[in-house]
């Protein structure tokens, strides 16, 4: 029937990244492989799937149980608002943040742009900084986690 190899595990495992974090669509791109996820006005989920090697696809899934597990935590700070996470305040400047760093609560730690307008995004926790889940200049929902503080 498809040309291509569907990997089940990492479908299902997505749709549950989806349910928890009430996204209305994920995508996780490794090489010239993705699987993008989208729910539509009927609540169907649509499935988009390249194929790749068999290395990537082992490393892929580790890295959707990660965040399956990640998604459970409850140290993490979360969006404010929907729009585009950018790490710092302009492309040649520094990030806010990295993986180490201490934070405090009222820290900035991103920026989000909503509607051509740049809105900081504070910590609301005080801790050092495990994880950055969203990766620079992506789209996030509103409550999605961006950083796991420790």
């Amino acid at each position: 029937m498809f040309k291509f190899k569907i990997d089940k595990e990492a479908i299902e495992l997505l749709c549950e990244v989806m349910k928890k974090n009430s996204l209305s669509e994920i995508e996780i791109k490794r090489g010239s492989r993705s699987i993008k996820l989208s729910k539509n006005n009927n609540q169907s989920t649509i499935i988009n799937t390249v194929q790749e090697n068999q290395h990537d696809k082992k490393e892929q899934i580790g890295n959707i149980k990660n965040t399956t597990l990640t998604s459970k935590l409850e140290n993490t700070v979360k969006a404010p608002m929907l729009g585009t996470l950018y790490h710092s305040p302009s492309p040649n400047s520094k990030p806010f943040i990295k993986v180490g760093s201490k934070v405090k609560a009222g820290d900035i730690i991103f920026i989000i742009e909503a509607m051509k307008t740049m809105n900081q995004v504070k910590s609301d926790k005080t801790g050092t900084v495990k994880k950055i889940l969203v990766e620079n200049a992506m789209p996030v929902e509103f409550d999605q986690d961006l950083i796991i503080v420790e």
